[in-house]
């Protein structure tokens, strides 16, 4: 497969029968929702892909923080 045609992800039941294919993966996040007001001071989010930490910025007292994050 070349690096133009898209993979029907459906057709592997493991990652790692994705080994040596090229991916492209984006992660949105929009907003949460409905947070309990002692968690709503300072709230991000934070993952880790491929040993790397990647986070939001921190949005500030809101029950319903919307991040538009894109990475």
């Amino acid at each position: 497969m070349d690096r133009t045609t898209r993979l029907n992800l459906l057709e592997y039941e493991t990652l790692n029968e994705l080994l040596g294919k090229n991916l492209k993966i984006i992660i949105e996040l929009k907003k949460a929702g409905d947070l309990p007001e002692k968690y709503s001071f300072k709230t991000m989010c934070r993952y880790l892909w491929n040993d790397e930490q990647f986070e939001t910025t921190p949005v500030l007292k809101k029950r319903e923080p919307e991040f538009n994050y894109k990475g």
